[in-house]
């Protein structure tokens, strides 16, 4: 996870995040990303009533958290904020499901560092 070292907490950064921020939308999840130009990025995982009782909620915060995980993440930017928000559908799909959809969103906001990026950096 280059760059991101906390967690977005702040009730002004939510509020900046979502007036701010560009939504990419998918099947099971939302992603919200705000540029900030100061490091270090921040992560969120946020799972609302809608997705269910307190039960599916976490289940649903812990399968967005575990697929970012397992992405094994290099952001192209450090900058950012970023938060993953949970649709209903979220805490009943396989985990893998949402990791493929997650990195495909990050791909198309122009965060996630290509196959061929990572290759060609200096080490």
């Amino acid at each position: 996870m280059a760059g991101i070292t906390s967690t977005l907490r702040k009730r002004r950064d939510f509020q900046k995040l979502y007036e701010e921020g560009r939504a990419y939308h998918g099947v099971n999840l939302v992603v919200m990303i705000r540029r900030t130009g100061e490091s270090p990025g921040m992560l969120a995982f946020v799972a609302s009533r809608r997705v269910g009782s307190a039960v599916r909620r976490n289940r649903a915060r812990r399968i967005l958290r575990e697929a970012f995980r397992t992405l094994g993440v290099d952001l192209r930017e450090e900058d950012v904020h970023i938060a993953f928000i949970a649709r209903a559908t979220c805490a009943t799909v396989k985990m893998q499901v949402v990791r493929d959809e997650m990195k495909r969103i990050l791909k198309v906001a122009g965060i996630l560092r290509t196959d061929t990026e990572i290759d060609n950096r200096p080490a």
